[in-house]
């Protein structure tokens, strides 16, 4: 790719700016958008300089092998919460006509992807904000399976999601308030804050875990969690006689939990 592809775009300011590396990172990502039509605006330069993330800048990320558009409300789908869906297909790979509900959908990748893999199971997914929602409606349908999977508008500390699910999945805002000083730029001046930052780090799985002990159709909770909190976690759900496994990620870490009534 040259100047020429994209004549609208800087990149000798963009590497005298921030760097060689970040011209082949941003190339490449570029050159994959292409792929589906997704073309640089023409304030990329600037915008790209200033530290906004490109999946921002373009409206598109990666996830497992497909893309979702994203906007302000949503997050960056993550390589973490890829290992988590790969999780729980692993775990129902025999199971037809599963029902899914995604608590702090954001842009739906997580039930999209899991229909995906798994063409006989439905989903719901719940967000605080409209934003997030629309966003994850607009994927379903950029994948065709808009009929198998609703989005909806949901506060989960406050309102009791009545879904017949039999699995209930998500990585909710976890960061304490307390680690916002040390967490990268890119991320706390980008993403939607409300959707990472907490003052109780435990406060949505307390919630969830509650939800989902008197849920009779709920059997399996999966969360993505904090690596520090996740003993914690852990401890709410074994205090309630619910069964409990500790995953970790790729990188070692512990980073899930299967809960099973």
């Amino acid at each position: 790719m040259n100047s020429k592809t994209h004549p609208q775009i800087d990149w000798i300011l963009i590497e005298n700016q921030i760097g060689l590396n970040e011209v082949r990172i941003a190339r490449d990502f570029i050159k994959w958008a292409e792929e589906i039509n997704c073309i640089p605006p023409n304030d990329f330069t600037q915008r790209f300089i200033n530290g906004e993330p490109i999946q921002y800048i373009l409206g598109i990320g990666f996830f497992h092998k497909y893309y979702f558009k994203l906007n302000t409300a949503t997050l960056i789908p993550r390589p973490e919460t890829e290992e988590l869906v790969e999780l729980i297909s692993s775990e129902n790979k025999n199971l037809n006509d599963l029902k899914v509900l995604d608590i702090g959908t954001g842009s739906g990748c997580i039930p999209i992807t899991l229909l995906l893999e798994n063409p006989s199971w439905t989903a719901v997914g719940v967000d605080i904000q409209q934003g997030a929602v629309r966003c994850a409606y607009d994927n379903s349908v950029e994948h065709n399976i808009e009929i198998k999977v609703k989005f909806e508008v949901l506060d989960i500390l406050k309102e009791i999601p009545m879904y017949d699910a039999n699995i209930w999945v998500s990585n909710p805002p976890y960061i304490p308030n307390t680690e916002f000083s040390i967490i990268d730029d890119k991320v706390k001046n980008f993403e939607p804050k409300i959707a990472l930052f907490v003052e109780d780090a435990l406060i949505f799985y307390k919630r969830i875990i509650k939800l989902f002990l008197n849920n009779s159709h709920a059997k399996q909770l999966w969360f993505e969690c904090h690596q520090n909190f996740v003993e914690e976690t852990a401890k709410i759900a074994l205090e309630l006689n619910l069964d409990t496994k500790k995953i970790g990620d790729c990188s070692g870490n512990l980073r899930f939990l299967l809960i099973k009534k």
